[in-house]
């Protein structure tokens, strides 16, 4: 639900807990949304009144026109980037797809990125995983890694396109090696349970802890309970104890009460949940767009 995220007009990472998307089976998602550029909608405005008044004077020159025609031209996409933020937070999911739409036929990763979030969550417009895919795929294609990452989770679904385990790896190996902690725990769930590659408890927990260092409470928890029965590491008490405390503390409520730890290989440890949290009353700010999207594994 999502770093917000590397791209053309990227802010940052910044999370928010407060609104959840659930999500089916398999895969950790990116779900924040792309918070874009800084808003510049009140620049526009002030660049185009000052091309119209030097337009006036003798010594404007043809070069210098198009210059400031080009930069007026980039406010512009800016606001309309800061529109459809506006229109998001206030709950006109629409109306913010109709301003990123143009932005993102002309190429721009960031609004590719929200409109994939748009159409995979049902945001304002049905469910249309197709289209989700499109966006998506048009957005890594940009280099944006929570599009990559999110693109896997499409293919591991088998949603917008037929199941595709090859193709939801190259698409989380390209997010994992941009840093993307979901995209590495996604990577650490398929060498756990075999989807795709050898089964392999070494190689998941390599994953599981490159996420787990990026602060992904969900490989915490995964390499607690690892470390507790001996799976793909020595079995370490002390360790398990302080991932354990480690995915509280990020948030992962169930560690605080989850005793129940499978065996290496059980088919509890393998199987992905459908359990997601529910979305929660208040859409993301402007100031911070994750949306978190955990998927937890069943006991």
């Amino acid at each position: 639900m999502a770093q917000a995220v590397t791209a053309t007009h990227n802010r940052g990472n910044a999370h928010n807990s407060a609104a959840l998307i659930p999500h089916s089976t398999g895969g950790q998602s990116s779900c924040e949304l792309d918070v874009g550029p800084m808003d510049l909608s009140k620049h526009r405005v002030a660049c185009c009144t000052l091309l119209l008044g030097l337009a006036r004077r003798s010594t404007f020159t043809m070069k210098k026109a198009l210059f400031l025609f080009a930069i007026c031209l980039h406010a512009t996409t800016f606001a309309g980037f800061d529109e459809g933020l506006r229109a998001y937070d206030s709950g006109n999911f629409f109306e913010a797809l109709r301003n990123w739409q143009p932005l993102a036929e002309r190429g721009d990763a960031n609004a590719q990125f929200n409109l994939g979030l748009i159409y995979e969550n049902g945001r304002g417009v049905n469910v249309d995983y197709v289209q989700a895919l499109h966006w998506y795929e048009r957005a890594a294609g940009h280099g944006h890694v929570n599009a990559q990452n999110n693109l896997g989770g499409l293919y591991y679904r088998g949603q917008g396109a037929q199941q595709d385990y090859e193709q939801a790896l190259y698409w989380y190996r390209k997010a994992a090696a941009g840093g993307s902690a979901s995209a590495q725990f996604n990577l650490g769930f398929m060498y756990g349970a075999g989807h795709g590659v050898a089964q392999s408890d070494e190689l998941a927990v390599h994953w599981y802890q490159r996420a787990a260092d990026g602060g992904n409470a969900q490989a915490q928890r995964m390499l607690s309970r690892l470390y507790a029965i001996g799976c793909g590491v020595a079995q370490d008490a002390q360790l398990s104890a302080m991932w354990y405390r480690k995915a509280a503390q990020s948030g992962m409520a169930e560690s605080q009460t989850d005793t129940v730890l499978p065996d290496c290989g059980d088919p509890a440890y393998a199987k992905p949940s459908p359990i997601a949290v529910a979305a929660a009353s208040k859409p993301p700010t402007a100031a911070m767009r994750q949306v978190t999207a955990t998927r937890l594994l069943d006991d």
